[in-house]
């Protein structure tokens, strides 16, 4: 079994990272307060907190700060969640841990690789769930057409694009300077689109009220998703592709998951994330598949930043469980009812924010703010109320 970090002793655990500030006393209010401001920020600093945790590298007075108990109690109570964590992950043999490796990004489908003598633990942390089944999106693979059976960037750049960019009165690039680099979140071949895009979206810190960038908001959203429609209608998922990029993603990760002062582990069942078929619901942007295990997944084709715009990729995500959950290591899968999260738009209204389900801002229903993802990404809250003729009745 893995040694258990002991606050009282020092414990020599090398953290391979670059040079960053311990965390203040503070930031442990980051496993409190749900908001979605700043929402990446403050899932590093999460991840930060439980690798310095991990190892040994949170100063001795952060948990016994008697002008502040209760902060010190949640970062006492944390620590040991920590390492009662790490003891969980069991091994014939004694194990010592050597190193405490901060991934994430790009390049890694993890967060954190635990490393001990015998071997490494990759470890994916996921705040305010329990379960994985608390976790519906769990990858959003990049460069989706490679999983497709054929190009959605070719596509919409030989069909909409071009439209799209008289409609800025830009040049047109080339579809190979196109496609080489519209994977990212600020493509430079179609920066200038990008920077009118959002001073045309009233939930950006961008909009200027410009009654150009509107119109060419309006009309990017418009193409974006009739494109992803009509593209679904004639493609179909390559299964066979994307269940070798699931396996490669998803193989050999622990998941580390904290909900209520309490951090959870569990094994990825890779029943789960083999897709023996899929349908298409081209009208909601996505695939509807199901796997081995019996689990629904969708998988949604869309934008990541500015619809018709930047960074096309996947979101797949479990479709909801509303009665069960499945536990770990069971034999058979029991049966489930799933529901959908609802597709959704932020709307700013007399100063607060809401989710609405009426991208044009008229009728629908009204969905709390405060809601998130299992990355603490924006997802709607409760439904509190409609949208009428563009007010909101609560």
């Amino acid at each position: 079994m893995l040694c258990k970090i002991d606050v009282k002793k020092d414990i020599n655990i090398k953290i391979h990272i670059a040079i960053m500030a311990l965390p203040s006393f503070n930031e442990i209010d980051v496993f409190t307060i749900q908001t979605r401001n700043e929402n990446d920020d403050s899932n590093k600093k999460r991840e930060d907190i439980i690798t310095k945790l991990m190892g040994n590298q949170i100063p001795d007075e952060f948990f016994s700060n008697n002008e502040e108990p209760e902060r010190s109690k949640r970062w006492l109570n944390l620590k040991e969640e920590v390492t009662n964590f790490i003891s969980s992950l069991n091994s014939n043999e004694l194990e010592e841990i050597v190193k405490v490796i901060p991934r994430g990004g790009r390049k890694y489908n993890y967060d954190i690789t635990l490393s001990t003598t015998k071997k490494n633990y990759n470890l994916e942390f996921k705040f305010n769930a329990s379960t994985i089944y608390d976790t519906p999106q769990f990858v959003s693979p990049m460069k989706p057409s490679q999983y497709l059976s054929s190009s959605y960037e070719e596509y919409y750049y030989n069909t909409y694009f071009g439209e799209l960019c008289k409609n800025a009165n830009v040049e047109k690039p080339t579809l190979k300077e196109y496609v080489d680099s519209i994977h990212n979140n600020k493509p430079k071949v179609v920066l200038s689109l990008q920077e009118l895009y959002y001073k045309g979206c009233k939930t950006s810190s961008k909009y200027t009220g410009d009654d150009k960038a509107i119109l060419f908001y309006t009309y990017a959203n418009m193409v974006a998703k009739e494109s992803i429609e009509k593209f679904i209608e004639k493609n179909d998922i390559d299964i066979e592709k994307l269940n070798a990029y699931l396996k490669q993603s998803q193989n050999d990760k622990i998941y580390m998951m904290y909900k209520n002062g309490k951090l959870y582990k569990e094994y990825v069942n890779m029943d789960n994330y083999i897709i023996t078929k899929c349908t298409k619901d081209s009208s909601k942007s996505r695939y509807l598949c199901e796997t081995k295990s019996g689990i629904k997944l969708s998988i949604l084709l869309r934008w990541k930043n500015g619809n018709g715009i930047a960074f096309p990729a996947f979101q797949i995500s479990q479709r909801k469980i509303t009665n069960k959950k499945c536990k770990e290591n069971t034999d058979s899968t029991p049966e489930y009812k799933y529901t959908e999260l609802p597709e959704s738009w932020l709307m700013i209204k007399d100063g607060k924010r809401y989710w609405i389900t009426d991208e044009n801002e008229q009728n629908g229903d009204v969905y709390d703010y405060n809601g998130r993802d299992e990355d603490g990404d924006p997802a709607p809250g409760k439904k509190i109320g409609t949208l009428v003729n563009g007010d909101i009745v609560l």
